[in-house]
């Protein structure tokens, strides 16, 4: 049975060793009470990175707030990105490129619509059956090569070991590049929307959403966030704080953001 929830949200983010903060997010509710959330991370070896993660969020705040209620996500979504691609290439200075990861989420009601570009993460937690899935999907290149030698051996399952034999070899010369980004944002580039990463559920009460930079995920076990949740219940906004500075005290070595949302029976 559907329950009729409410959401709780806690958020943080900071520079941590780094010396400036490259992530950016916001997030509101509209006149129809659909809350967006937008986590961008700003591409490291990329220059002003910190300048594409804040358009690329600060578009998706603008677009939301001028609709009165996003009817069908994956057009806002493309219709956004598109917009904030040529944005961000319009900012671009000297011809030098800059870049940023993305995830988004929406949720109307139980409804949790979510998109994303990069390897910036949308973690839930199902109260029900007690356990945490990633909802996202990494764009790297780990993760590309898996799906074209998967690809490879489902077409021709005769090959498999030639397949199997080439999979090994790939993996091996690229051995020091495979996190590196298949896909993201960046200036002078049009953004592959096709290849983006949805994803669509109904939630409960109690149930949990995590959006995270790689400098926390990298760092903070799943089991670690739902206790320092639990440790906060009578103060649910000091969660994101707490779990980026248990990031930082595990030498969490990059920017870290943190964006927390709890569903509700409604009566909190």
């Amino acid at each position: 049975m559907k329950i009729n929830t409410s959401t709780l949200i806690s958020a943080y983010s900071e520079k941590g060793r780094r010396e400036r903060n490259e992530d950016f997010y916001v997030s509101a509710y509209n006149k129809s009470n659909q809350l967006l959330v937008v986590v961008c991370d700003g591409i490291g070896g990329d220059d002003d990175s910190q300048v594409a993660s804040r358009l690329l969020a600060n578009n998706f705040l603008i677009g939301f707030k001028k609709k009165k209620k996003i009817h069908n996500f994956s057009w806002f979504y493309n219709h956004i990105l598109k917009k904030a691609s040529r944005d961000i290439t319009k900012h671009t200075k000297n011809g030098k490129v800059m870049g940023t990861t993305i995830c988004v989420v929406l949720v109307t009601g139980n409804l949790v619509e979510t998109a994303n570009m990069g390897d910036t993460r949308i973690f839930y937690f199902s109260y029900e059956q007690n356990v945490w899935k990633q909802i996202s999907f990494d764009h790297n290149l780990n993760n590309m090569l898996r799906m074209q030698f998967d690809s490879q051996r489902k077409k021709n399952p005769s090959l498999i070991t030639e397949i199997n034999n080439a999979e090994k070899k790939a993996f091996d010369v690229n051995r020091d590049h495979l996190l590196s980004l298949t896909n993201c944002i960046e200036s002078f580039k049009k953004p592959k929307t096709h290849d983006s990463y949805y994803k669509s559920f109904t939630a409960n009460a109690s149930d949990i959403i995590h959006i995270c930079s790689d400098g926390v995920y990298n760092w903070v076990k799943n089991n670690d966030i739902i206790q320092i949740i639990n440790n906060n219940t009578s103060k649910f906004s000091q969660c994101a704080k707490d779990i980026v500075e248990t990031a930082y005290k595990q030498d969490s070595n990059d920017n870290m953001t943190s964006f927390v949302i709890k569903f509700t029976d409604g009566k909190n």
